[in-house]
């Protein structure tokens, strides 16, 4: 059940098509993305977003965050309006849409020290001095489970669990209000997943952000999630709360995507 009745982002008949070229000559052809997706996420809530890969969850969260364009639709966060904001329109917002993508790797810059990537988002959205940016990525680093003294490091010398924890971190240092988490876990082993996605959880509680948590893996979604969506070619074709999805499917293709789990109901983290 989500937390709070009081809604965060909503999305309104959102549609992105993609022109191709095809065969020798360059015959060019269309194809549908996404199809008048709607979509609500309330505050304090994490909804997961589930589907097979190319269904176009990771498309649909790139156009929230305004990383691409809809061809047409709405987007309505905190109660506003950014489908048509320019760059220096959407900056305001930027601090409180926050982003965690699949490879925590190619999202540190591999020529820059932790310590550097870490107060560049300070830097950029708070006045505040080096001093009180230091005790701040200090304490969130510390929330996350990394030690300050090896933000001199490259991202290069940590593990794969190690870097993701910190682009937590770095989402987390402006206080977001809405984090977008794209397959945060799937580069990772088993057992770093259950870490990172308990971590998830705990920091939810912690700072009242709400998420769209974005997977193919219905086991994981099941794990973390309030509510799920469930994408298929392009449109959502079923939501609810997470234990109505699974004790009663009622679209064909979350039927095939609960019946096809090795262990249908149970994921044990």
């Amino acid at each position: 059940m989500q937390k709070d009745n009081e809604i965060i982002l909503q999305c309104f008949n959102i549609s992105k098509t993609y022109q191709l070229k095809e065969g020798f000559f360059g015959k060019k052809i269309t194809i549908s993305a996404l199809k008048n997706i709607n979509l609500s996420i309330f505050k304090n809530e994490i909804l997961g977003l589930v589907g097979e890969s190319g269904s176009g969850k990771s498309t649909l969260g790139r156009i929230i965050l305004r990383l691409i364009e809809p061809d047409s639709g709405q987007i309505i966060f905190d109660n506003q309006d950014i489908t048509k904001l320019s760059y220096s329109q959407m900056k305001p917002f930027r601090p409180k849409m926050q982003a965690i993508f699949q490879d925590p790797l190619s999202s540190l810059n591999p020529r820059m020290r932790i310590l550097d990537l870490l107060r560049e988002p300070l830097q950029i959205h708070t006045k505040k001095t080096t001093k009180e940016i230091d005790e701040e990525i200090s304490f969130t680093l510390s929330q996350v489970g990394i030690n300050f003294n090896d933000t001199f490091k490259y991202p290069h010398e940590f593990s794969g669990g190690q870097r993701q924890r910190i682009n937590i971190a770095r989402a987390l240092l402006l206080k977001p209000k809405f984090i977008i988490a794209d397959e945060p876990v799937s580069s990772l082993d088993v057992s770093i997943q259950a870490q990172i996605l308990n971590l998830f959880m705990e920091l939810q509680r912690t700072y009242g952000f709400s998420m769209l948590f974005i997977s193919h893996d219905l086991r994981i979604v099941r794990h973390i999630s309030d509510r799920i969506a469930v994408i298929s070619s392009g449109e959502i074709v079923e939501t609810g709360l997470t234990k109505e999805i699974f004790d009663n499917p009622k679209h064909s293709y979350t039927q095939k995507l609960i019946y096809s789990l090795p262990e249908k109901h149970f994921l044990k983290y």
